[in-house]
């Protein structure tokens, strides 16, 4: 199964933006694997969401290494057969280097000059700007369910919002 990697180690908002993009790739690609490197907590969040199939901590990646010319290279993305990295677009260095490293990565920045964010981010994916990448994020019944359990447990009463 081909693997898409998508490197975002932005905030909890800034990812959330990104979700119309990773929607994009899910669709160019349905019977791959879509991985997202970034907070952990905001990529399990994703994965939970079901937005992306695996979740990795961006720190995990080593992508440090490529700010200078004789890091070693990170591991990491050897087994992934598109990488689409929205971090480190503005130095030269890091994007030869992960270009070198996997050739064909898209390298971007997190936002654009002009627009909605998410409309760059979905473009930077080679997509167009559609209304069904913006459909809003639904939590599976079993992650609600998980929820008021643990809302229950410490002291919901099951009513109050």
């Amino acid at each position: 199964m081909a693997r898409t990697l998508v490197v975002h180690p932005g905030a909890l908002g800034d990812v959330l933006l990104a979700v119309p993009a990773l929607r994009a790739l899910r669709a160019a690609a349905p019977d791959g694997e879509l991985a997202l490197a970034a907070q952990p907590r905001i990529a399990a969040l994703l994965a939970a969401l079901g937005v992306v199939d695996r979740p990795l901590a961006f720190d995990g990646l080593g992508l440090d290494a490529l700010f200078t010319e004789d890091g070693a290279a990170p591991g990491a993305l050897g087994d992934a057969a598109r990488v689409v990295c929205w971090f480190g677009a503005r130095d030269p260095v890091f994007v030869r280097r992960l270009t070198a490293l996997a050739p064909g990565a898209v390298v971007a920045p997190p936002a654009g000059r002009d627009g909605p964010v998410w409309e760059h981010l979905v473009l930077t994916v080679g997509a167009a700007p559609d209304a069904r990448w913006r459909a809003p994020l639904a939590p599976p019944p079993p992650l609600v369910a998980d929820g008021r359990r643990r809302l229950s447990a410490l002291g919901w009463d099951g009513r109050a919002p």
